[in-house]
């Protein structure tokens, strides 16, 4: 009963501080976040994201129309940039801003100021805000910190002020992430500039208003940008018809995310847990019969015995079985996932992988084939290298990026399986296997002719019979002629994932700003050497990634060691507690069997007699305790199908019979360790010592 109201204290604590405790912005209850919500036409939603373009007509927007609505508002842009001005070019946790989120999240400076109004978007003046941590960590707290300069994208900017140790920044992109240098609006470098159907959910427009006024403003400015963006989507058939409705989400219910359907869990199942606790306890107290107590009490206990009445002794024993059961073997299912995926075959080789990304530190783009031949003269230098036994122009297996639509011709069905670009060295360096058909080769890079599929893809189109798959014509939405498949290859099994989703391979033009790096046994290439080699071969060039794909996989299976290392506690402490419970309703019912047990030896029976029909008794309650938490379990299977089948199959049954055999080796032991004190204790002590004290 503690232990459940502790738990219980700590997931209501924990749900204090994520539903109630106020967010550390003044007038919290006017922040918002606009939804720039994109409905097909078949009226369902695709995204509510907004888009680079869309975020800044709509920041205009509302600026020409702030006066009437008194509204404040400002634009967003999460990413990660690395100082160049540094020796070690650190990667830090970067947000573009516009000057007015000081006033919406009443941010406060340590040394120096924000950014002004003579930063609004197009003045293009240049200065740098840094985090109070960063201060610390990379400038030792330095009092002359005003004046530095950060080289960030081949711009220089002077240091204009340190945020407020006390500021906390809204975690929107990922949580722990908190951003360590501030840059203006005008400076970001996002990859989807001007683009109109590719969505980057690190860009937010935040909104500070009355809620009265915030419908006002929706059913005002939705058919300025739904005009806006048909304008921007008319040549692109996949998007016609769309519709934009722009909707206001509360910043906390951003921040929450879904963390608000889990913790709700939580306080359901603590109360639950509580309730049943609560349960347990008044029936015992309800159990005894405080009359007969009193008298035995005022009596001197001569001669009365005070007991729990047979039907609810047994209830009891039914119930502990039935709860013990379904808690050891729910632990066991969530031991045996664990375990399968972080013991499971990834479909690819990670040892001795590096992975490596590089960008141009430039705002002054040159297009690709000006940079082509230099990154091509890197990949040669690599390969020279005694440490390199392989290199490929790809980005990490373990990262699925996008999704897009293809079309199977013979049977004109689309699917929708996620696309990676690789050049004609991927599937050597990480092993992946080919199961039928070729890999790219040279004379395939840069066509759009040829296509590689995985398992999972071939058997959409095939069914079992995948090698079928081959010469197979598929169309992306897209492109304007169709794809040849020329290969198949095994499924990747990423960490994270229950299943493998299908997969699609193109071939690459032979570069790129990103590579894995296969380095021979017993060597080692380390970040230092790769920066000077990349500065050497173009002084724009910084490394954003340089790490194991073996670290990469650690830290991706990190939950689910967690997950693995709760789960093994919570079934050793079931078992622990099943044990104790057991144990003690057992002694108790041999307890007030005593004088009957005693008489029985007394009068010639064996202790195996005494035993037999001690287990006789429980063997009914073990069977309707076990059939009382298997039909729990099915009922929970059909209510929850689809978060249970995850974690079950055929071993599950196995594991549900070793569980019955933990109960039933409990419960066995329970009912014989009372029962040993008839077999070191004489019958005429017995009785004696019972008669004393009756």
């Amino acid at each position: 009963m503690g232990i459940t109201t502790a738990g219980f204290l700590i997931v209501l604590t924990l749900g204090y501080f994520l539903l109630f405790k106020p967010l550390p912005y003044a007038e919290q209850d006017k922040l918002y976040l606009i939804d720039y919500q994109r409905w097909d036409q078949h009226k369902v939603l695709q995204s509510a994201a907004i888009l680079h373009p869309a975020a800044e007509h709509l920041y205009q927007q509302l600026q020409q129309s702030a006066q009437d609505t008194a509204s404040q508002q400002a634009l967003l842009y999460f990413t990660n940039e690395v100082l160049a001005s540094e020796p070690a070019q650190p990667r830090l946790a970067n947000a573009y801003v516009t000057p007015e989120l000081a006033e919406l999240l009443s941010i406060k400076m340590a040394v120096g100021n924000w950014f002004g109004h003579d930063y609004r978007p197009g003045s293009f003046n240049t200065g740098a805000v840094i985090s109070y941590q960063a201060w610390q960590q990379l400038f030792q707290q330095r009092h002359d910190i005003l004046t530095l300069r950060l080289n960030v994208n081949g711009v220089s900017h002077p240091i204009i002020g340190v945020l407020d140790k006390a500021f906390v920044a809204p975690q929107l992109t990922e949580i722990g992430q908190e951003p360590q240098l501030w840059l203006p609006w005008d400076y970001n470098n996002s990859p989807f500039q001007g683009s109109w159907w590719l969505t980057d959910d690190k860009i937010f427009l935040l909104l500070k208003l009355e809620q009265s006024r915030l419908q006002k403003l929706s059913t005002e400015l939705t058919p300025i940008v739904n005009e806006y963006y048909q304008q921007h989507i008319i040549a692109h058939d996949n998007f016609r018809n769309w519709q934009v409705v722009l909707e206001g989400r509360p910043l906390r219910d951003a921040l929450i995310a879904d963390n608000e359907k889990t913790l709700l869990l939580l306080v359901l199942g603590a109360a639950g847990l509580l309730l049943l606790a609560l349960l347990l306890s008044g029936l015992a107290v309800r159990s005894i019969n405080y009359r007969q107590l009193s008298h035995a009490l005022q009596g001197s206990g001569k001669g009365t015995d005070v007991q729990v009445s047979p039907a609810i002794r047994k209830s009891l024993v039914v119930a502990q079985v039935s709860i013990a059961t379904l808690l050891i073997f729910f632990s066991a299912l969530l031991v045996q996932d664990s375990i399968a995926k972080l013991n499971r075959s990834l479909g690819f080789d990670s040892q001795h992988i590096l992975q490596i990304e590089f960008d141009i530190a430039t705002l002054d783009w040159q297009g690709w084939d000006h940079y082509a031949p230099q990154v091509a003269g890197l990949g040669e230098q690599l390969r020279l290298r005694p440490d390199v036994e392989q290199l490929s122009f790809a980005y990490s297996p373990l990262a699925d990026l996008y999704q897009l639509a293809i079309t199977d011709m013979a049977n004109d069905r689309r699917y929708y399986p996620w696309h990676r670009n690789v050049d004609h060295h991927y599937f050597s360096v990480v092993g992946q296997r080919l199961l039928f058909g070729n890999t790219f080769t040279r004379d395939d890079l840069g066509s759009d002719k040829v296509v590689i599929i995985d398992q999972a893809f071939a058997e959409l189109l095939t069914g079992a019979d995948i090698a079928k798959a081959i010469g197979q014509s598929l169309k992306m939405d897209a492109a304007t002629a169709p794809m040849t498949v020329i290969g198949v290859v095994e499924n990747l099994q990423l960490p994270g994932k229950h299943i493998a989703p299908p997969r699609f391979y193109l071939p690459n033009y032979g570069t790129a700003l990103w590579m894995l790096v296969k380095l021979k046994p017993d060597t080692e290439l380390n970040r230092e050497s790769m920066i000077e080699l990349l500065h050497s071969l173009n002084p724009q060039f910084i490394l954003t990634r340089f790490n194991l794909l073996d670290t990469s996989i650690a830290q991706a299976n990190f939950p689910h060691r967690v997950r693995l290392i709760a789960a093994i506690s919570l079934a050793l402490f079931t078992i622990f507690l099943a044990c104790i419970g057991l144990f003690g309703i057992m002694h108790y019912s041999v307890q007030i069997r005593s004088i009957e047990f005693s008489i029985k030896l007394a009068v010639g029976a064996q202790y195996h007699h005494i035993v037999k029909d001690s287990i006789r008794e429980y063997l009914t309650m073990l069977i309707l305790g076990i059939g009382l938490a298997t039909l729990i379990a099915l009922t929970s299977l059909v209510i929850f199908y689809d978060w249970l089948i995850p974690y079950l199959s055929w071993h599950s049954l196995l594991l549900y019979a070793v569980t019955l055999l933990i109960i039933l080796v409990t419960l066995t032991l329970s009912n014989l360790m009372p029962l040993r004190s008839f077999r070191t204790i004489s019958i005429s002590n017995k009785l004696r010592g019972l008669y004393e004290t009756s």
